[in-house]
């Protein structure tokens, strides 16, 4: 008798521990799918876009970044940009910047330039007609408008909450325009003089 009684309190607390662990399973799936529920989405629309410098991609010697503008505007990308200083004691001629973000599994973003395009190259070499960033100066680098607008019209096909998030700005070149700059974070010189 007395094992039919515990068999019978242990089916019990079988069906008991069951069903509170049930309810427990179905309040989680609740909480964690509340994420993707409509009144939610507000919150995932409403993050704030972040940068992140490559750091080994800026010469302390050479470039600072003095500000970044107008990451969380409504018109990003259009009317985003870098303030940088030269800190080198050369003019700077040429520098090409990237900036971008992982967009559904893909790089996405643009560039931005100072100088002829030409500069991309440390080989060319600044002519009278080249206005360099003096040592000391600042310049605000824009995005090339024609690419900021298709970025901003390929945006509309997107959640507002996948154009937020991380981004990154890497430099790619600075040139000093005499063959002699950083590509990447490492300082390139000129090929010595054949003699």
């Amino acid at each position: 008798m007395t094992n039919r009684k515990q068999l019978f309190s242990y089916r019990k607390l079988s069906v008991g521990l069951t069903f509170l662990l049930g309810v427990i399973l179905a309040a989680a799936l609740a909480y964690g799918t509340s994420s993707a529920r409509p009144g939610n989405r507000q919150q995932l629309d409403e993050q704030q876009r972040t940068y992140r410098l490559v750091e080994k991609t800026v010469p302390k010697e050479a470039i600072k970044i003095v500000e970044v503008k107008n990451l969380n505007s409504p018109n990003f990308p259009l009317d985003f940009g870098v303030v940088i200083e030269n800190v080198s004691d050369q003019p700077i001629y040429g520098i090409n910047v990237s900036f971008y973000s992982e967009i559904r599994g893909r790089r996405t973003g643009f560039s931005m330039y100072y100088g002829r395009p030409a500069f991309v190259s440390l080989s060319t070499l600044a002519t009278e007609e080249d206005k360099p960033i003096a040592p000391g100066e600042k310049y605000t680098l824009t995005p090339v408008q024609a690419v900021a607008r298709g970025l901003q019209e390929y945006s509309k096909q997107l959640a507002p909450s996948e154009m937020n998030g991380a981004w990154q700005i890497n430099f790619q070149v600075i040139s000093f325009g005499n063959g002699d700059g950083y590509v990447v974070g490492v300082k390139k010189l000129p090929p010595a003089p054949k003699p």
